[in-house]
C-alpha cells in the first residue's frame, strides 16, 4: 500500500519507476537486482539489533553507491557503532541539514 500511496504524489506527466518493490530486507536478498540507492525510513529502529545488523548488511549487498537511512537512532543504544559493524565498507556521513539523524552511506 505504501508504494500505492506514494504514487499519488508523482507529478501529472512523470511514470512511476517500474522497479519500486517493498522487501523484507532481513531476509535472503540473492534474487534482489543491484540499485545505485538502498533508503529506509523508520526500520532499523523497530528491530532488535541482530536483525538490524542482517537488514543494514543485506543493504549493502544490494546498494551499489549509495544506503540512505532515516531512523530514530535512540532506539539503539549505539546506534553510530551498530551501524559501523554492520557496514565496515562504507563511509558515514551525518546529516544536519534538515533531520538530525540521518545517515549517507557511501561505499568507500
Amino acid at each position: 500500500t505504501q508504494i500505492e500511496f506514494g504514487k499519488e504524489f508523482i507529478p501529472e506527466g512523470m511514470e512511476f519507476p517500474k522497479n519500486v518493490s517493498v522487501r523484507d530486507l532481513t531476509e535472503d536478498v540473492s534474487d534482489i537486482p543491484k540499485a545505485e540507492l538502498v533508503y529506509s525510513q523508520a526500520v532499523v529502529m523497530h528491530l532488535n539489533s541482530e536483525k538490524a545488523v542482517k537488514m543494514m548488511q543485506n543493504m549493502g549487498e544490494v546498494a551499489e553507491k549509495y544506503i540512505i537511512m532515516v531512523e530514530g537512532v535512540r532506539n539503539h543504544e549505539n546506534w553510530y557503532e551498530l551501524v559501523n559493524y554492520a557496514l565496515p565498507d562504507w563511509k558515514m556521513t551525518l546529516t544536519n541539514n534538515y533531520i538530525d539523524y540521518g545517515i549517507i552511506l557511501e561505499r568507500k
